[in-house]
């Protein structure tokens, strides 16, 4: 599922969707009611994607972690920063310098490496994934695990509650939270059985 798709869902879940209609029915007219329909599906379509993007960064740090592996070059004081690695971090899984695990102590988005200064170590790592910006991105975590209508459930909850509609926002979290729990109950009824002889 897409971002598009997502807005579309989220809109259609939260009872906006005719904000989205209207723009489409007066697209390509040049009159003050066209333009503010416009403005207002706009306003509508980044708020839905903020909360969306808020959801799918809860979810990356929370329950579906990007695990992500990169070779970087320790600082000479035997850093590694956040800033030399393509993702931001979010927590320090392992480091290894030829092959052997390295003590470190995690920092914010550093980590402090008990080996020698400018060596190359490979650096595991959980991270935030990139913001879903353009229509047709799509989430990348979860390894397909984790259904885009989850993120829409939890856009949902989080649209409710910015108006302060704790009984709606109550409504759409208790069922993102089922979603997650049912996908989480998923993942772990596919691993194999154990066998013992």
């Amino acid at each position: 599922m897409n971002l598009s798709e997502m807005v579309a869902l989220t809109a259609q879940n939260i009872g906006v969707r005719d904000v989205f209609e209207r723009a489409e029915q007066v697209a390509g007219e040049n009159t003050a009611q066209a333009q503010w329909a416009q403005a207002e599906a706009a306003k509508m379509k980044s708020r839905l994607v903020r909360a969306i993007n808020g959801a799918y960064m809860q979810a990356a740090r929370t329950f579906f972690p990007l695990r992500m592996s990169e070779n970087v070059a320790l600082s000479q004081e035997g850093w590694v920063t956040g800033d030399k690695l393509s993702r931001r971090v979010v927590r320090y899984r392992s480091i290894q310098h030829e092959g052997r695990a390295q003590a470190f102590m995690q920092h914010g988005d550093g980590a402090e490496v008990f080996a020698p200064g400018g060596v190359m170590v490979r650096v595991t790592y959980d991270a935030l994934p990139n913001a879903l910006v353009q229509d047709d991105d799509a989430p990348e975590i979860g390894g397909g695990r984790l259904p885009g209508e989850a993120l829409c459930l939890a856009a949902a909850a989080q649209y409710f509650a910015e108006d302060g509609q704790r009984s709606a926002a109550a409504f759409w979290d208790a069922r993102y939270k089922d979603m997650l729990a049912q996908v989480r109950k998923d993942q772990w009824a596919t691993l194999p059985g154990r066998v013992w002889r």
